[in-house]
């Protein structure tokens, strides 16, 4: 201790030793806090209550800001994600010798777009320090990957971490030391939209004469869950113009909102060209669907490609080359009329009456005269009655040939029982017949000549029947054998 001459302590010095010891405890406490990051906690717990719990969610990467996260839907995707945080907790030294529980759990928003979990669910803090902080992990899975929700058109999806702390309460504490409820931390989640289209036609075929053109609507539908621009073409275009054929889109740029479609008319000219004069064909011609938005995105890296939609249209070519030359129908109808005008004794030409020849009338008035005159009804009339007489004739004429035909079958069917009558039984014998059994010949009709050949009497000859019969042959027979017996009794 500093001392004066005399050997008194000197004030001054003293006041100035006390101060520089306060500061310098005062500075190492503040140090202490600052690293510790304890500053704000220890004056919201001392001054508020005896626990403070603080959650805090890293910035990692481009998917993950804070408390908010990005998850992408769509086909391909999980629709899930996964955010890394830390819970951070101070408490006041009557609670610093007692362990303290948090349990944290997700309140998940209405309508179920989206769940999750918090790992760990229960939080021990052991009672070494009054500061202490634990790594925390929140697992989010959308209720659908193909969920039709999307922060492109709606807000986004808040969720929030709350949860409650207990601590094992000491000997002489206060009952509300032992327990408490979290603060709800906000956690903020973007649906990134996913692009899909389709497509279809109405009609499905379109049927043209060549030369000619027709509608057809193409339909789109957005089937994904956020806004979506089309752009509609036709590839190969220049390739069926150098053949004739020419596409007319009503727009080619579509401006649609999730789960909707939009109709665009193409008007399609067929080529006319004479080198067949008939045609039956059927073309396909292909409508590309390319989405706007996942061409930026994949152009920015956000996708891995464009969502791009292809779909062929039918068109029957059916006719004539020549049938759709211009004013060619207009020059019928005009022909047509022209016809009828002149047939009603009308020119054309100065549409007026026609000079006809005396006791000439006009063609559709001839016509009527002609077919309101009572002559002609009358020769009509004979003429009918005429046809009517001839075919009662010709009737009758059929009818006698008939009877005459059934007739002469009769007669034809009596002659042959007759001759079946007729026929020789095996029975009866052939008596009364004039073939048959040979008859017994008698030798004394027949007059030998020894010297020259043997001649058979005339009687015999009569029994020989003048018609051959299928019994001559035999016969013949019988007589050779007779006339080489005769020739023994001539040797």
């Amino acid at each position: 201790m500093a001392r004066r001459e005399d050997g008194s302590a000197n004030p001054f010095r003293v006041i100035s030793a006390s101060v520089l010891f306060l500061l310098i405890v005062s500075m190492a406490l503040l140090c202490e806090e600052a690293f510790t990051g304890e500053e704000h906690f220890s004056m919201d717990a001392d001054g508020a209550r005896p626990v403070y719990v603080k959650i805090e969610m890293d910035t990692i990467n481009k998917v993950q800001e804070g408390n908010k996260i990005i998850i992408q839907s769509g086909p391909g995707s999980t629709g899930s994600a996964v955010m890394f945080g830390n819970i951070s907790l101070y408490r006041v030294a009557r609670l610093a010798r007692n362990p303290i529980y948090v349990r944290l759990r997700l309140d998940p928003p209405p309508g179920g777009n989206i769940i999750g979990s918090v790992t760990p669910m229960i939080v021990t803090f052991s009672p070494i320090a009054k500061f202490g902080s634990v790594p925390i992990r929140v697992n989010l899975l959308l209720g659908s990957p193909m969920l039709n929700y999307s922060t492109g058109v709606s807000d986004l999806l808040k969720i929030s971490i709350v949860g409650v702390w207990s601590a094992e309460p000491s000997v002489g504490s206060v009952e509300e030391w032992i327990g408490g409820d979290i603060d709800p931390y906000p956690l903020y989640v973007e649906v990134r939209p996913y692009h899909y289209l389709l497509m279809t036609f109405d009609p499905t075929v379109l049927q043209l004469f060549p030369g000619m053109s027709g509608d057809i609507y193409v339909v789109v539908k957005n089937t994904g869950n956020g806004n979506e621009r089309v752009d509609l073409w036709i590839p190969n275009e220049r390739t069926w113009s150098s053949r004739g054929w020419v596409f007319a889109f009503e727009r080619t740029t579509l401006d649609m909102g999730p789960q909707s479609e939009a109709r665009v008319k193409i008007t399609v000219t067929s080529p006319r060209t004479f080198t067949a004069p008939y045609h039956m064909e059927l073309t396909a011609f292909t409508v590309h669907a390319e989405s706007y938005y996942s061409r930026v995105k994949y152009e920015q890296g956000l996708l891995d490609q464009t969502v791009t939609y292809d779909m062929d249209f039918m068109v029957s070519l059916y006719g004539v080359d020549f049938l759709f030359i211009p004013w060619m129908w207009s020059i019928v109808m005009y022909l047509a009329i022209a016809v009828v005008l002149l047939n009603m004794g009308i020119n054309v030409f100065t549409m007026r009456r026609r000079k006809l020849p005396r006791g000439k009338e006009p063609g559709f008035v001839a016509l009527y005269h002609l077919a309101r005159s009572e002559e002609r009804r009358e020769r009509l009339r004979e003429d009918r009655a005429i046809k009517k007489e001839q075919k009662a004739l010709l009737k009758q004429e059929r009818q006698r040939l008939a009877l005459e035909v059934k007739e002469q079958k009769e007669r034809e069917a009596s002659d042959r029982s007759a001759k079946k009558l007729a026929l020789p039984s095996p029975e009866r014998g052939t008596q009364g017949r004039p073939w048959g059994k040979k008859p017994r010949v008698d030798l004394s009709d027949i007059e030998l000549d020894l010297d020259g050949p043997e001649k058979i009497a005339p009687a015999m000859k009569e029994e020989r029947p003048s018609k051959r019969s299928p019994f001559s042959g035999k016969r013949e027979r019988e007589m050779d054998d007779l006339k080489d017996s005769l020739s023994l009794l001539d040797d």
